[in-house]
């Protein structure tokens, strides 16, 4: 948990490529869309810096997130990304469920 935050961390203090982002932040967007409803989740917001992007996700309950969180790894996707994600504890009394997927994308900035 502390590492996914401190990447977290990283990803909001590094600067904004704004090219490659209005590029990229659309494309994972539409890709994440498209298997929100299979998979229990909505897609609240994508934000993309200059090698890395983030993705908050809202389930209906924890449950459904522990039920369905690695269906947004294996998510096709037109950016070549990593995915990270974790699962905190709910908060107590919580209904719907969110949680923030770190992509790592280094290799589509490099091509490799």
């Amino acid at each position: 948990m502390e590492q996914h935050a401190g990447l977290l961390k990283k990803h909001d203090q590094e600067a904004v490529d704004a090219a490659w982002a209005r590029q990229s932040a659309p494309a994972i967007r539409e890709d994440l869309t498209a298997v929100a409803g299979a998979n229990k989740f909505r897609l609240v917001e994508v934000d993309c810096r200059t090698t890395t992007c983030t993705a908050i996700l809202e389930w209906g309950s924890f449950a459904d997130a522990v039920q369905t969180v690695q269906m947004v790894a294996a998510a096709p996707s037109r950016v070549k990304c990593s995915h990270q994600i974790t699962l905190p504890e709910p908060e107590a009394g919580g209904s719907a469920y969110r949680a923030t997927a770190l992509l790592d994308c280094e290799a589509d900035r490099t091509g490799l």
